[in-house]
């Protein structure tokens, strides 16, 4: 009877994990060309955007980003 359940629950786990891969976006379509350099979503999905001030003030905020300041520059 366990021998059931852990398959079934491993079975389950399996597809949610499968389902879980996929996203149904509707503000990029696929690429169609398999060309060298040629992005998978086109536009590239932004992850992050920050003014260069606010960069600054979030490299400040921490005793390695300050090191990273100081050998980086200050941003632009």
């Amino acid at each position: 009877m366990l021998k059931k359940t852990v398959g079934v629950l491993g079975l389950a786990i399996a597809a949610l994990a499968v389902a879980g891969c996929g996203h149904d976006s509707q503000t990029s379509t696929v690429a169609s060309s398999n060309q060298e350099g040629t992005l998978v979503a086109d536009p590239p999905v932004r992850t992050a955007s920050l003014t260069s001030a606010a960069f600054a003030a979030q490299l400040g905020a921490s005793p390695s980003g300050q090191s990273l300041a100081q050998l980086a520059g200050t941003p632009t």
